[in-house]
């Protein structure tokens, strides 16, 4: 296919070359050549001149001829006079001779110039002129050789000058004469050669400004005009090429610009449809598995994945994603620290940017575990979208791609817009889990505040029920497996476990010594109350279609269950209790039993570790016992950590 800018610098240049050449050739070759053949011209004329100028002085030497005969009887002075006669028309003819010689020289000299500029090739007579001019010259030498020694010359051998006089006039006048046509033949012929030259270089001068008129009328008259309708037509939101000027592309810039406006109008009518489905979905899970069937098309993407930022705790944690391979490690829920990530960076650029292998990053970043954790999934190329909401960034946007360097500005570009059309629904999902989490907190509070317990007893009992669940990550029986997802709700959900004791009375549950068996009762009822209030609360949020508060049920409601069936309320076993309710047990018991109540003294770490490890096959989940003992250097972090609260609380205290 022809390419415009090829075809339009071509015609250009020979457009210019045409001119350039034309206008060399009349300065360096016409010019000159015309100045050349008129001097030959002329040269020829004068060689005519010269010719009819020796008739008269063969006619005066033929009568002095006549005159020698009586030259005896002729007065010395007559004599006299007719021998000068005689010398000086002698040496008038051998003047011209030698003139004409000279003239014919100079005429050879000029068509041997015109030989070597090779503008005769083309008008035939150079040979012939030349030859004539040669043959001239040739006889001019013959006869100067034949009279060069005569300084004066008697009455034979004038009679042998004037008829060799006479036969050089004679031989030569058919030579001068085809020098003088030839000469004006030659002179025709130029004039003619030039004039076709010139006709022929403005022939190609017009086809080629036609060439170019006519590529300037195709594009003012069909591709402006299709440009002009096609943006016309995105401005009115409409995106499909009904209605266009019809373009049949002719060259390559044309099917380019086809494919420009087709491909636009693609990418809009998707950007249109992510934007509904933004506006009318209510759970990212589901825009971004739309979303990431609707790009597969414009992008290279085999990962789509959304992550938001916790400033309170410093931490980026990865919310949902869709994937195009099974083999996960950065999944929902996992968590990564402001200090080991550069998003960091992005929180203040707010600048989108495309990692074209992610290879060479981890190797600048080694101890990156988000980085780590993508390599090892395959990623190679990833592009990474700040979400904005006013002037602070809430998360980010991930495309990423098993190839390298799978993305260029034109994508990044495209991922931006695609970003703008779903922070509608990624921005509700923020405000929904802000939201969340703050009522998690409330309800923590009220509960810190009805009951005898601090809130540290919470977070302590938070903190180890993460550690538990983590040091499930490497268990090979799927019923254990954890995944960064489940523990970062179970973390989010944990302090929930005791919600319940909101509805418990008062005087139960702050009572300080131990209870009747009617208190107990009523107390046991701490797990279905808050089962209740947060299965409510995740009733109403049902137009979401997802279990917001599962994770935060369980806890609440069967974090009293006991590994042999003999917990309550309902008397579960073994694997029947969630798995989030048996680890919450086991941090729960184990805080309860190293903390200091009002009717028990603190046990320490010891005894309240060899109880845990008694209560394994009958409390609790041997498996989650074995996990909880594994992890023994990060509980007893907490442990201590809560000794020195303790400690410090008791020195103010005491002031």
């Amino acid at each position: 296919m022809k390419n415009i800018k090829r075809v339009t610098l071509t015609a250009i240049s020979i457009v210019v070359s045409i001119i350039v050449v034309t206008i060399f050739v009349h300065i360096y070759y016409v010019d000159n050549t015309t100045a050349q053949t008129e001097r030959l011209f002329q040269i020829q004329g004068a060689i005519g001149d010269k010719y009819i100028q020796m008739n008269l002085p063969i006619a005066v030497l033929n009568n002095i001829a006549n005159q020698r005969e009586s030259l005896a009887e002729m007065e010395i002075a007559r004599q006299k006079n007719l021998l000068e006669a005689q010398e000086r028309n002698v040496h008038l003819i051998r003047d011209n001779i030698n003139e004409m010689k000279v003239l014919a020289a100079q005429g050879r000299g000029i068509l041997n110039d015109l030989e070597k500029s090779k503008v005769l090739r083309f008008l035939i007579l150079e040979n012939e002129l030349k030859l004539g001019l040669e043959q001239l010259m040739l006889r001019f030498d013959e006869y100067e050789v034949r009279f060069s020694e005569y300084s004066s010359l008697d009455t034979e051998e004038l009679s042998s000058f004037i008829i060799a006089t006479e036969e050089l006039y004679q031989d030569t006048s058919s030579i001068i004469a085809g020098l003088e046509s030839g000469s004006r033949e030659l002179e025709r012929r130029f004039r003619r050669g030039y004039i076709s030259f010139v006709n022929t270089a403005l022939a190609l001068l017009f086809i080629f400004i036609l060439i170019l008129v006519a590529l300037i009328i195709r594009i003012l008259k069909i591709d402006a005009n299709y440009v002009f309708e096609s943006l016309k037509k995105l401005n009115d939101h409409c995106y499909t090429e009904d209605g266009l000027p019809k373009l049949t592309p002719y060259f390559e810039e044309e099917k380019k610009l086809k494919q420009f406006v087709e491909n636009r109008y693609a990418e809009q009518a998707v950007l249109e449809e992510i934007k509904e489905i933004a506006s009318k979905e209510y759970i990212l899970d589901d825009v971004l598995e739309k979303t990431f069937w609707k790009i597969k098309d414009f992008l290279d993407v085999d990962r789509i994945g959304v992550a938001f930022v916790d400033y309170g705790r410093k931490r980026i944690i990865a919310e949902t994603g869709k994937i195009n391979y099974g083999d996960i490690h950065l999944g929902p829920g996992f968590e990564v620290a402001f200090h080991e990530t550069s998003l960091t960076k992005m929180l203040l650029t707010k600048k989108a940017v495309a990692l074209q292998n992610l290879s060479e990053e981890l190797n600048k970043r080694p101890h990156s575990p988000s980085l780590r954790l993508m390599v090892k999934e395959g990623i190679r190329s990833n592009m990474i979208i700040p979400l904005i909401s006013g002037d602070t960034v809430f998360g980010f946007l991930f495309f990423s791609s098993f190839h390298l360097n799978a993305y260029d500005e034109k994508d990044l570009i495209l991922a931006v817009k695609i970003a703008r059309e779903m922070s509608t629904i990624i921005d509700k999902t923020y405000l929904t889990k802000s939201m969340l989490h703050n009522i998690t907190l409330t309800f923590a509070d009220l509960v810190e505040k009805k009951d005898l317990e601090t809130g540290n007893h919470i977070n302590r009992m938070t903190s180890y029920c993460r550690i538990i669940a983590e040091g499930l990550q490497t268990n090979g029986d799927q019923d254990y497996c954890t995944y960064p997802k489940f523990i970062h709700e179970l973390e989010m959900y944990a302090p929930l476990h005791d919600i319940g004791k909101i509805g418990v009375p008062d005087c139960v549950l702050t009572k300080p010594g131990k209870l009747t068996e009617d208190e107990w009762t009523v107390m046991k009822q701490h797990t279905s109350i808050g089962a209740e209030i947060l299965t409510k609360l995740e009733d109403s949020l049902r137009i979401f279609k997802k279990d917001f508060f599962k994770v935060a049920i369980d806890v609440s409601h069967y974090h009293h269950e006991k590994w042999d069936g003999s917990g309550y309320p309902k008397g579960l076993k073994g694997k029947e209790i969630p798995l989030a309710a048996r680890i919450a047990a086991i941090a729960d018991v184990f805080d309860a039993l190293s903390s200091k109540r009002p009717y028990k003294r603190a046990f320490s770490f010891q005894e309240s570790l060899e109880i845990i490890e008694e209560g394994a096959g009958k409390h609790f989940d041997p498996i989650l016992v074995e996990a909880f003992m594994t992890c023994l250097p990060q509980i007893k972090e907490v442990y201590e950590n809560k000794r020195d609260f303790e400690e410090e609380l008791m020195v103010h205290s005491g002031n």
